[in-house]
């Protein structure tokens, strides 16, 4: 199924919606499909990641909060510091912020509560539509007000009921996310500026991690349908224990660590001068390309090695059989031995 005859099914099962709220649906979707054949995938495969149109149905008919021509409820909280509880349903979350870390906590009552702390009076508006809880910090300070002011140091909080959600997207500029391992989703898109994503929460179909120069870290991924997809400028990268479908790492100066990590398809690492250490891994193919970068790569099963530098030292073993390994250098030396 390609991407148009997804979004016709999709439509045809929501033929009860507002025009308008259809529309953000379509626009939400027709966006996660063009973010994957953005990285390589084709319509068929990017579909295909989503689920079947019946499990997106049935999961966005729960409750039926979209059927309805009311209005989604809307409250601000503002700091220095502010507790609200969240009573509607919902599936999804959306969260987005210019100087917050933001921290997942499962609520031991049952009870779905976001804990706002910001040292200024920027205001948090939180709604549920969609079966999608929305969370934006409303900073409408011009940047000359937050260098005379406070900047950085706010803290969003969400506190769920649940363990299994469709989607979670997180954006923030000068803050830290912390997901941790009590919660599964579907899809999730964690991307920062300055800040470090600690990542340890199931994920099915798609992980994107995004960063400019926080530290990311990934762990306790066991999902043979995963897409891994991680990108940084100067961040580290760093990847532990993780059953997935296929990794891609693009990096310019930060170091990739990986240990522990099966990719059942494909593996692929590009940095230019950052480092590239694997240690435990595997994977259908790889393809690992640096610059200046070392590259060493501890594999679990033997490889048919293809290896290009100009300048660095090359140590592979010569396996006659196994699946292929791709690496190249202009000037990084290459090691990697087999267990």
């Amino acid at each position: 199924m390609n991407k148009q005859e997804f979004l016709d099914a999709l439509q045809g099962g929501l033929s009860g919606l507002l025009k308008e709220d259809l529309q953000r649906i379509l626009d939400f979707y027709s966006e996660i499909i063009d973010d994957c054949v953005e990285d390589g995938l084709s319509q068929e495969e990017a579909v295909a990641t989503l689920g079947s149109v019946d499990e997106i149905l049935a999961s966005l008919q729960t409750e039926s909060p979209h059927h309805t021509a009311s209005q989604p409820q809307t409250q601000t909280i503002t700091g220095p510091s502010a507790v609200t509880q969240v009573r509607q349903p919902f599936s999804s979350m959306s969260i987005t912020a210019s100087d917050c870390t933001i921290r997942l906590f499962p609520a031991t009552d049952g009870v779905c509560r976001v804990s706002y702390r910001h040292p200024s009076q920027v205001g948090l508006s939180i709604s549920v539509d969609q079966d999608t809880l929305t969370i934006r910090q409303q900073d409408k300070r011009s940047w000359l007000e937050r260098l005379r002011g406070s900047w950085g140091g706010g803290e969003i909080e969400l506190y769920l009921p649940g363990t299994l959600y469709q989607n979670l997207s997180i954006h923030t500029a000068n803050g830290s996310v912390e997901i941790p391992n009590a919660f599964t989703f579907y899809h999730t898109r964690l991307h920062v500026v300055s800040g470090s994503v600690h990542c340890s929460c199931g994920v099915k179909k798609r992980l994107e991690l995004k960063a400019v120069s926080g530290k990311l870290w990934v762990e306790g991924q066991n999902s043979p349908d995963l897409q891994l997809w991680v990108k940084t400028i100067s961040g580290c990268i760093t990847l532990r224990d993780i059953l997935c479908d296929s990794l891609t790492v693009i990096s310019t100066s930060g170091a990739t660590d990986v240990t522990a990590l099966v990719a059942t398809s494909s593996l692929c690492v590009t940095s230019v001068s950052g480092k590239v250490l694997l240690t435990d891994c595997d994977a259908g193919s790889l393809e690992l390309k640096t610059i200046s970068g070392k590259v060493s790569a501890c594999l679990r099963t033997p490889k048919v090695f293809s290896t290009h530098t100009v300048s660095g030292r090359v140590s592979v073993p010569s396996c006659p059989s196994g699946a292929p390994c791709s690496i190249t250098t202009t000037s990084g030396s290459i090691t990697c031995p087999i267990q």
